[in-house]
């Protein structure tokens, strides 16, 4: 009958059930809620196979001897260390929170099959802090993985670079194929981080991408690196009901001072920090916050060359139902 499970501060927990308990599969059938925390001699939740059907909430943090959560498809030949063993199902599972794992450099395998996507399809929330390690939060062509999922936050995770990586030539559907209810966004201080999405085989501005269409609150704080929403830029990438835009200190690292002294020197336009493509792309936009970026010189270009290409597909308007605009501490910008 067991429904929450909390272990925390156990110096010397290894398993919690071991692999000499006499039983081959273990059902902890009511439990809905687990928190494992500052357990640095933890090896493995269970020896054997252990299934967990009504899970819902799981948090970790401090956990140093994980490197992954879920295990590769061919966990004997993988040098990660995951939580959960390779028959492990967590299928109810809506939130995962994630934080201080210094080792962990993946949630789930880079490439993993649609039956372990739909295995953690009712995914809802997932927040990671202060890991430093993690490379990728999810894997390549993560539908329909996200297919639940409304919020995802990210902090102080220093070695991901982009958090959607979609190949439209694999096995991810484009336009309404697949779809997620995404609705939040929120990134801060990643220090590596370039774009949100980043896609593979989908060149064509007319051919829509309107598989995360429904998200509605993007915030992007203090990325020094960041440069693009998604690329490429020329995408006809649906996010209509996006109505609220954060950008808050981002650029001005090395990476950034580099790219914009090689634009200067070969006449390119610098792009501003709100794009002119997303004028396009967000027609329901309500408020847009630019603080603390040396980049922005103009708010909106309207004369852009993706402004233009795009134009030729839908008429331009100039964000019909903005309502409040916010712009601080912008040093370069002129207008």
């Amino acid at each position: 009958k067991l429904e929450r499970l909390t272990i925390s501060k156990c110096p010397d927990f290894k398993t919690l059930i071991g692999e000499n308990n006499g039983f081959g599969v273990v059902t902890l059938k009511k439990l809905n809620f687990m928190s494992l925390e500052d357990l640095p001699e933890m090896v493995s939740l269970c020896d054997n196979v252990i299934e967990l059907p009504e899970l819902v909430e799981l948090k970790l943090a401090r956990l140093p001897n994980f490197t992954s959560i879920y295990p590769e498809s061919n966990s004997n030949t993988s040098s990660m260390q995951p939580l959960f063993n390779k028959e492990g199902t967590v299928l109810k599972l809506e939130k995962l929170n994630i934080c201080m794992m210094e080792n962990l450099k993946q949630i789930w395998p880079c490439q993993i099959s649609t039956s372990e996507k739909n295995e953690v399809s009712m995914l809802r929330q997932i927040k990671v802090r202060e890991c430093d390690s993690l490379i990728n939060l999810f894997p390549i062509n993560p539908l329909p993985l996200l297919n639940h999922l409304e919020e995802v936050v990210l902090e102080k995770c220093g070695s991901i670079e982009v958090l959607f990586n979609i190949d439209f030539e694999g096995v991810c559907g484009k336009g309404n194929r697949s779809s997620s209810r995404l609705r939040k966004i929120e990134v801060k201080e990643l220090r590596k981080l370039k774009e949100l999405w980043r896609m593979k085989g989908v060149n064509v501005s007319h051919t829509p991408v309107n598989s995360f269409k429904d998200v509605q609150i993007i915030h992007i704080i203090w990325c020094r690196n960041f440069i693009d929403i998604f690329t490429p830029t020329t995408t006809n990438f649906d996010l209509g009901a996006l109505t609220d835009y954060l950008s808050w200190g981002n650029g001005g690292d090395l990476e950034e001072r580099e790219r914009k002294k090689k634009m200067i020197e070969s006449d390119q336009k610098i792009n501003a920090t709100y794009p002119s493509y997303l004028l396009h792309t967000c027609p329901h936009l309500q408020n847009l916050s630019l603080f603390s970026d040396g980049r922005v010189e103009v708010v909106f270009d309207m004369d852009s060359p993706s402004r233009r290409q795009l134009a030729t597909i839908q008429p331009p308007l100039l964000l019909p139902h903005l309502e409040k605009i916010h712009l601080l501490e912008l040093e370069e910008m002129s207008h």
